[in-house]
């Protein structure tokens, strides 16, 4: 998928938000009843959720080098509690179907480690049998900079396990976060190659 797709796809995301935020205030205000009162804080505080969402989706648009939509997708007036309940409960499941085609399309950048323990006198070094490679994304630069890996090493002293992370020194580039896009597999075995993993290289 193209990074406009990807933008597109994030943008209607964007839009259901928008329409999700209104909705549930609008809704709040219309019950009624002898237990409306947790129900509409309830609604209010999900209309919150709704925001921090948008943030979200506004930065990642951003950071693709796209602009985000300032439209809303339709919304759907209620009259009772449970046409409330049924029509939000719906425009999740919609929202939850973008949000899962967006998540088809996007790479995670990594590779697979072998699962194993190294044990010493009194001490046991956990290496999981997954890992993805994180970074942080600097948006002035446009660079993606490989966050420092952690294994958990556990000591024993007198029957006692004591637990501490390890920082594993990096071996990982910086990497152009629009070259990236161009070709997701040329940098997921450029990051295997650089972690000397390349047993599984595809």
């Amino acid at each position: 998928m193209g990074k406009e797709e990807i933008i597109s796809l994030l943008n209607k995301a964007l839009e259901l938000e928008h329409s999700a935020h209104i909705q549930y205030l609008s809704h709040a205000e219309i019950v009624e009843g002898e237990n409306a009162e947790p129900i509409i804080a309830r609604l209010k505080e999900i209309a919150g959720d709704e925001l921090k969402h948008q943030e979200k989706f506004r930065a990642l648009i951003g950071a693709l080098g796209g602009v985000p939509s300032m439209n809303t997708a339709p919304t759907a007036s209620a009259k009772t509690i449970t046409e409330i309940l049924e029509q939000n409960l719906k425009d999740e499941k919609m929202a939850v179907d973008v949000y899962r085609k967006i998540m088809d399309k996007i790479y995670v950048l990594g590779h697979d480690h072998q699962k194993r323990i190294s044990k010493g006198r009194k001490r046991v070094i956990i290496h999981p049998g997954t890992w993805r490679d994180e970074y942080d994304f600097n948006s002035k630069t446009r660079e993606l900079i490989p966050r420092t890996k952690r294994y958990v090493q556990i000591e024993v002293h007198n029957e006692e396990p004591s637990y501490k992370l390890i920082d594993m020194p990096l071996h990982r580039s910086i990497i152009d976060f629009d070259d990236i896009i161009k070709n997701e597999l040329k940098y997921m075995r450029l990051a295997a190659k650089e972690e000397k993993f390349t047993q599984y290289l595809f």
